[in-house]
């Protein structure tokens, strides 16, 4: 068990832990970003529909094709994902590394 009160991280590792907070937002947005711009596309379609047929009901009739084409994109997107986790979990060893090293140095 540690000390209470023991040495803890200074703000350089601090600094490091916030640089990788923002790297795994970038992370998230570039595994969601095109299945949603996707999806969007889809939604403004449903929309321009109902406007011209506006007896074709948006809710019964968008809902199931718009969850239909989000897992039909979600799927052509699964082999990008396994390289943009690769990555993440890469800079988040090499984080965990470096932060092993700067506690034993203290």
């Amino acid at each position: 068990t540690l000390p209470v009160g023991g040495a803890g991280l200074d703000a350089e590792a601090f600094s490091m832990l916030a640089r990788w907070g923002s790297n795994l937002f970038v992370g998230g947005v570039q595994i969601a970003l095109p299945v949603m711009i996707a999806l969007l596309l889809v939604n403004l379609a449903f929309g321009v529909m109902s406007r011209s047929a506006p007896a074709l009901s948006a809710l019964s009739v968008g809902f199931p094709i718009a969850l239909g084409a989000g897992l039909v994109l979600l799927s052509y997107s699964l082999p990008t994902l396994a390289a943009v986790l690769d990555h993440m979990l890469d800079q988040a060893f090499t984080l965990i590394g470096e932060l092993f090293r700067s506690k034993a140095s203290v």
